[in-house]
């Protein structure tokens, strides 16, 4: 300890020694975690010397010998800074954790003399100075600071900060459209169940209070590779992926009301950790307001047996094909990762499915009629993202959705466009533009598409077109006979 200067004039006289040792030994300094120095408001410094001080049993061994503690309640969001600047020279350990009482405290962030993380507002922290050779000690300063014009002032912060979610049973529940949330996956361990592929992990559940397309960002989380990967289910052993793994601090997916969709954040790297912020954003406004979800979501329906049944005429369903698999007997031409689906028209007439609001990669729709997985008949199949055929009342439809790419996978959204009492003996002409034309095939039926200018004379504008219940679509050039008028011709 520095003797007050005050004090240095009378050093040669035994009396006053007696007096600076009763000063001394009256000295408090905060050895324990219980007896912690408070520190208040967004700016906040404390000198202690740390000769005297102890190390606690149950202190985890990152504090360093002779330790001081300190706790800070954040009194807004924000980021936090706490360095030791104007301590004495000498090598100094700094940590910050959560937790009520030891040994039961997680590591917030640790390294060095300067440490800067995110803050939630009303999170009590716990701040441990020590030295790091135990034979060393002396003046320790430590300096706080908030700052609350940060990025994480900007965000819609939710709860406290936390670090109980480093397992699923305690996995953070959000159920708003938009909110951000703290953690700190210092201590995380992986469970021995996990299906999660990197370390440290943190788990979360969105419950999602609308259907929409919900974004997940990491913006404001510590600089290091994290893998955000979202899944369905109620036990860790029995998770199913929904989307591919990001790396990248975002990823998006549709959801659907009343579901939970689970959320794990963890260490690309088995070496990294550091604070996670976590942003949900729900916008119930998407590309799903148009779609009548009647299948709602799918999570079960990677086999043909456990088809997910679509009904009505115009009917929809989001699924997720990531966990999806392809079972012995489908064919090789569905692809792969592939998700099955079943539809009874409702009446006879044009149908299409669709699949438009699905992730973006190449796919492969398959319709069949049948009774098994063994049994089945092709209607058509495409690889354009809209199969086209003709519906018989009555029928039920069986459809495969697959990935052309084996790596390939993502969210499904899966409609269908039922024109319900439509003809089914004859073709249906539409004329856009004045140059195309496209029309609805029957199986069995063969077609021509003519032109003529005088409705006496018809010439054959292409050769004969097999119909196999898919919608046919030419472009004539008329610049030449702007009074052309056209027909497709039933053989």
């Amino acid at each position: 300890m520095k003797i007050p200067a005050f004090l240095q004039r009378f050093l040669a006289g035994g009396a006053v020694l007696c007096l600076f040792t009763a000063v001394a030994s009256a000295q408090t300094i905060p050895d324990s975690f219980a007896g912690a120095q408070v520190l208040t408001g967004s700016l906040a410094q404390a000198v202690n010397n740390n000769q005297n001080a102890t190390t606690e049993t149950g202190e985890p061994s990152p504090t360093g010998y002779r330790t001081l503690w300190y706790s800070w309640t954040a009194p807004a969001s924000g980021v936090a800074t706490v360095n030791l600047n104007g301590s004495d020279s000498f090598s100094q350990v700094l940590t910050v954790w959560l937790g009520s009482s030891l040994p039961n405290i997680s590591l917030v962030v640790s390294g060095g003399t300067a440490l800067t993380f995110p803050v939630a507002a009303g999170t009590v922290y716990h701040i441990c100075t020590g030295s790091y050779y135990s034979g060393n000690y002396g003046n320790i300063e430590v300096n706080l600071s908030l700052n609350t014009s940060s990025t994480i002032n900007t965000l819609n912060v939710i709860g406290g900060a936390t670090t109980t979610n480093s397992v699923f049973a305690s996995r953070v529940v959000v159920n708003t459209e938009d909110g951000s949330t703290i953690g700190y996956n210092g201590s995380s361990v992986k469970e021995a169940l996990a299906p999660n592929s990197g370390t440290c992990p943190l788990w979360y559940v969105y419950h999602a209070p609308a259907t929409g397309r919900l974004s997940l960002s990491l913006t404001g989380s510590a600089s290091y590779t994290q893998d955000l990967t979202v899944w369905h289910g109620s036990q860790v052993q029995n998770l199913i992926q929904l989307i591919p793994t990001s790396t990248s601090g975002t990823a998006s997916l549709p959801v659907v009301q009343g579901n939970d969709y689970v959320v794990c954040v963890d260490s690309y790297y088995s070496g990294n950790s550091g604070p996670i912020v976590l942003t949900f954003a729900l916008n119930p406004n998407s590309d799903l307001n148009g779609y009548n979800l009647t299948g709602g979501a799918a999570f079960t329906n990677d086999n043909f047996s456990g088809a997910a049944t679509l009904s009505g005429s115009s009917p929809a369903v989001v699924s997720y094909s990531t966990y999806a698999t392809k079972q012995a007997l489908e064919s090789q031409t569905d692809g792969n990762n592939t998700l099955w689906f079943s539809w009874t028209a409702p009446a006879a007439g044009a149908a299409q499915v669709l699949t438009q609001g699905s992730d973006s990669f190449n796919n492969i729709l398959s319709v069949y009629t049948g009774t098994g997985i063994n049994n089945l008949t092709q209607v058509t199949q495409t690889n354009t993202g809209t199969a086209s055929f003709t519906a018989v009342a009555g029928q039920t439809y069986y459809i495969s959705f697959g990935s052309y790419y084996s790596n390939q996978s993502g969210a499904v959204v899966l409609s269908i466009y039922g024109q319900t009492g439509g003809p089914v003996t004859g073709p249906v002409l539409t004329i856009r533009n004045a140059v195309g034309v496209r029309f609805q095939t029957v199986s069995g039926r063969n077609y021509r598409l003519q032109q003529t200018q005088d409705f006496v004379h018809w010439n054959s504008l292409t050769n004969l077109i097999s119909g196999d219940g898919s919608i046919q679509e030419f472009f004539v050039d008329t610049q030449g006979t702007p009074n052309a008028s056209f027909r497709v011709s039933a053989q």
